[in-house]
């Protein structure tokens, strides 16, 4: 990372005392610790994301609404790119939808200055949502050591994401940890949704119905069939088993159920629009 992050309260030699929580919980696959953690992660940084203090740091900066801070911020790091990049990127927005806002808002902000104000936004939202603690500082150096082993080949959101500079404080670099948890396990959904030969369309519409379609740019569609939800829940757990290998190579047993138990317990509470 370019910057440094807080102490790693994880290493080899503390595993047993960073793991004492969680000694009456049954020990987890890297699959299995995949699964248990991923709505807590993605409903965090949901809950960044649709803040209403999110949404007027966007309007502070010229921004003129809340999805044009998320796309030229979350975008950012592809740098001055034309939109159907962000939009490959993204995968689960139709190009109708990102085109505009990225357009319009990369003409006010250059991109990669929009990006480093959503870092730094996400890393302010952390501030104010996640208190100082051995669990947290256990969280950032249990996330710094997953998402420095990742390979980031073809996770271009991902990879942009990791070279950007870091928080120095403990609650800022934990809450753009979950950020970059979040965007490694998006990037590795849209390759198994791809893989499958499932449109992210249908992947979209499969996980949310026709209105949750319609707020990512394809709107009118019929509710999904129970044929195309059972090709999604197979698409999330080729998901699982390819985040699973790598929890399972990176942390001991132990660690495993203490990192399932810190997420849970720091992250689940956070709730969109807080």
């Amino acid at each position: 990372m370019p910057a440094p992050t807080p102490p790693d309260g994880t290493t080899a030699t503390d595993a047993t005392a960073a793991g004492a929580t969680a000694a009456h919980a049954a020990a987890l696959s890297g699959t299995q610790l995949a699964a248990a953690v991923s709505t807590a992660v993605y409903t965090a940084g949901a809950a960044f994301m649709l803040s209403p203090s999110t949404t007027q740091a966007g309007l502070d900066l010229g921004f003129t609404s809340m999805p044009e801070f998320y796309v030229a911020g979350r975008g950012g790091v592809l740098g001055d790119v034309d939109a159907s990049v962000v939009t490959a990127a993204f995968g689960f927005f139709a190009d109708d939808w990102v085109r505009p806002r990225w357009e319009s808002a990369t003409a006010h902000l250059p991109a990669r200055e929009a990006g480093r104000n959503y870092g730094a936004r996400c890393a302010a939202w952390g501030r104010a949502h996640l208190d100082e603690s051995p669990e947290l500082t256990r969280l950032v150096g249990y996330t710094t050591r997953i998402t420095t082993a990742v390979d980031s080949s073809g996770l271009a959101l991902f990879a942009g994401w990791r070279a950007e500079p870091a928080a120095t404080d403990t609650p800022g670099r934990a809450m753009q940890l979950v950020h970059l948890l979040r965007e490694w396990r998006g990037g590795l959904l849209l390759a198994a949704v791809l893989s499958a030969g499932l449109s992210t369309r249908d992947a979209v519409l499969a996980d949310g119905g026709p209105e949750h379609a319609g707020n990512h740019g394809w709107p009118g569609l019929a509710p999904a069939d129970a044929a195309l939800s059972e090709r999604l829940a197979q698409c999330l757990a080729s998901t699982d088993r390819l985040c699973g290998s790598l929890y399972e190579s990176v942390l001991a047993p132990a660690e495993r159920s203490d990192f399932a138990e810190i997420v849970h317990a720091l992250l689940a509470p956070l709730a969109p629009h807080s």
